[in-house]
């Protein structure tokens, strides 16, 4: 894996697909959420994430030749679920403008800077109190799950990843590389995972979803290095 994480760690994040956002009924506020995983650069600090900006269509872009008009702010809230190296739970608020697709929320020591793709991903980068790192996140569709755990083997590590719309994103972040986090993208057919080298359809990790855990093996096949993961939902 650590020679994967030097040639991935040069891949730019793919995303297929489009979704949309989520409305509250009965005359409620109307907004979009999106929900996903928080991975430091040191590949100690992970947890979940999801984040709420009051509006209905962050895709839609108005153009006046060919130019994106800027729009207002409007109010964002969210959660981070620290779960390593410590539990804890941060409250953040701030803004997202629909126009720029710029996010920006903070709280109790940390900051969440990120752009939204114009389709599904919402992602950036952090700074908190232990450190700094990366998040990435999917437009939910009400029925997306968040997993964080490790992997071991002839590499080692944490991951992080959100499992929505039978698709799977997230990152992984090797602890003895140094090398920036490498995305991990794939497929869910039933209850089986698996996860492809970024723009390849070569098959990197596999494993299955089992109530709120999951895990299976990895293999490079650049390397030949191996090893297993595993990890649970406590990280929602």
């Amino acid at each position: 894996m650590k020679k994967a994480l030097r040639a991935l760690a040069l891949v730019a994040l793919t995303m297929a697909g489009a979704c949309t956002g989520d409305t509250t009924g009965g005359g409620g506020a109307v907004g979009t959420t999106w929900v996903g995983l928080v991975l430091g650069a040191d590949g100690v600090e992970s947890g979940s994430l999801t984040v709420t900006a009051q509006t209905m269509s962050p895709a839609i872009r108005h153009l006046d030749g060919g130019i994106a008009l800027a729009e207002g702010d409007v109010s964002t809230a969210g959660i981070y679920k620290r779960v390593t190296p410590s539990a804890a739970t941060v409250n953040l608020s701030g803004t997202y403008n629909p126009g720029t697709d710029q996010l920006s929320v903070s709280g109790t020591g940390y900051t969440f800077t990120g752009a939204f793709d114009g389709q599904s991903r919402l992602e950036g980068t952090f700074t908190g109190p232990t450190g700094d790192g990366n998040f990435v996140t999917e437009v939910s569709t009400g029925t997306a799950q968040t997993f964080c755990g490790s992997y071991s083997g002839d590499d080692q590590g944490t991951w992080s990843f959100v499992v929505t719309g039978g698709e799977v994103h997230g990152l992984a972040q090797s602890s003895t590389s140094g090398l920036p986090p490498i995305p991990l993208n794939g497929i869910v057919s039933g209850q089986h995972i698996t996860i492809y080298a970024p723009g390849t359809q070569t098959v990197f990790a596999e494993g299955d979803i089992t109530g709120t855990s999951a895990g299976g093996t990895w293999s490079d096949p650049d390397s030949g290095d191996s090893g297993t993961w595993g990890g649970n939902t406590a990280c929602d």
